[in-house]
């Protein structure tokens, strides 16, 4: 962060220097740096939202997304670890934890508006435990899996078009945020077999 550096080849006894953007973490790991000055500031909440692009694929591809939550129960209906859409309700693919106190692992797909697939997972989130969703997709070929469990399948409806991809929230105002850590999203242009999804979460 924004910090100042001590001159190490100053050796005279009254050497002085200042260091500032320092930040004391209770947790394991760093977060993100909050500048402040005389008064305390609220974290913002971190976004992440990336307009599709050449690596991309609106006919196949495959997401995994992993991380941990502290606590099972959320603010809002679902914990969203990634969320491709295009910027409305009405078209989006979702993997999400559910925010109810199960940590049921969760992924939804729409298109105009029109569930196509809405998958319930039987291997829950843990508290403090790194967890792992994926989803495939392709028309008529959809396929959800987490932390490894047998697959579940759809062979109906088509991909929605999509031009968004947020990691950590919904498509809409920024709602049902993931109140944890994201360890890892990835993203492949091609559907994987249901086989390649099952062992990637």
């Amino acid at each position: 962060s924004n910090g100042g550096v001590l001159d190490t080849t100053d050796t005279a006894s009254n050497s002085s220097g200042y260091i500032w953007g320092a930040q004391l973490e209770q947790a394991s790991y760093p977060t993100s740096y909050i500048p402040t000055t005389s008064a305390t500031v609220t974290r913002a909440v971190d976004a992440l939202s990336i307009p599709t692009g050449s690596w991309y694929s609106g006919a196949t591809g495959t997401i995994i997304g992993r991380g941990q939550v502290s606590s099972l129960i959320q603010t809002d209906f679902g914990a969203t670890l990634f969320n491709f859409n295009d910027n409305t309700a009405a078209n989006y693919l979702w993997g999400f934890m559910r925010g109810a106190g199960t940590g049921q692992t969760r992924g939804e797909i729409v298109n105009s508006a029109s569930s196509i697939a809405s998958f319930l997972g039987t291997n829950n989130f843990v508290a403090n435990t790194a967890s792992t969703i994926g989803i495939a997709y392709q028309n008529s070929n959809f396929a959800f899996s987490a932390k490894g469990a047998s697959l579940l399948t759809t062979s109906s409806g088509n991909v929605p078009t999509m031009n968004k991809l947020n990691i950590g929230s919904r498509e809409i105002g920024g709602s049902n945020r993931y109140n944890g850590n994201i360890a890892m999203i990835k993203y492949y242009p091609l559907r994987a077999s249901n086989a390649q999804l099952q062992l990637l979460t």
